[in-house]
């Protein structure tokens, strides 16, 4: 584990200080909502301040899987989603690292975020956009793949490929330079019938009790597995009682970014 954590650690660094050291502006690298702690933090830790979570809620990974900024390709780097291929040209200066699937390449994590942080403070006209996905798939894997432990949470493929082009051609000018970590997520919560865990037994004491996984709020299931933890007010509106426990509008508002529907 620690020689995974290291390579994965020094070699993410070694990619931003090149690109930097190459004259490369603006870095797009594939994060996770697994930054901020979730899905393999024990259950019994697993606990936050508020809802929705944003970019500024507090990082607490306790496991390298977390922690990890993954293995990332650079220079050349050619992404499939779905249909969509796109090829690296290094036009404006600028290269594109993301990643589709864990199976592709592995995504960055918190420890990628600092170093982000700290490559941006050593060169002060480069710009990294840090993406933080989460199952990235399509529609009809999303329930089947959800699961509490990330809230029920997912990215299509498609939005994706957008973020990481809005990433490096966004020109919002308060985000000419510097790094910034954004939500890339659904609107909704995903959870339904057709879950994993629903299958695993997961939510049968729920169940039980009358809980019905297509059409459960979002407070609802605040009320089962995270009592206590603040709502921002008016956040779960009514009309809007399945939304995301993730605040995208960062995103929207300095990218441009909306989820394709």
């Amino acid at each position: 584990m620690v020689t995974v954590h290291n390579v994965n650690v020094v070699g993410s660094y070694n990619v931003l200080r090149t690109c930097a050291d190459n004259g490369i502006k603006r870095i797009v690298q594939a994060s996770s909502v697994n930054a901020t702690g979730l899905v393999f933090t024990h259950e019994s830790r697993r606990k936050f301040e508020e809802f929705p979570l944003t970019e500024l809620s507090p990082r607490v990974p306790e496991d390298a899987y977390s922690e990890l900024l993954l293995r990332i390709k650079y220079g050349r780097a050619i992404l499939t989603f779905s249909q969509i291929q796109v090829s690296q040209k290094r036009r404006w200066g600028v290269v594109w690292v993301i990643s589709t699937e864990l199976t592709y390449f592995t995504t960055a994590y918190s420890i990628c975020e600092i170093q982000a942080d700290s490559i941006c403070r050593l060169y002060d006209d480069v710009r990294v956009s840090s993406l933080r996905f989460h199952m990235t798939c399509d529609e009809d894997e999303a329930i089947p793949r959800g699961q509490r432990g990330d809230l029920w949470s997912w990215t299509s493929m498609e939005s994706a490929a957008e973020a990481c082009l809005l990433g490096i051609t966004a020109n919002e000018p308060s985000f000419q330079s510097g790094h910034e970590a954004f939500y890339i997520l659904h609107d909704k919560l995903f959870l339904g019938k057709k879950s994993w865990e629903v299958e695993r037994g997961v939510y049968d004491a729920a169940i039980a009790n009358g809980m019905d996984p297509d059409t459960v709020t979002a407070q609802e299931l605040i009320d089962l597995y995270y009592p206590g933890t603040k709502v921002k007010e008016g956040w779960f509106s009514e009309g809007n009682e399945r939304r995301s426990f993730f605040d995208n509008s960062k995103a929207k508002k300095m990218l441009g970014w909306d989820h394709v529907k």
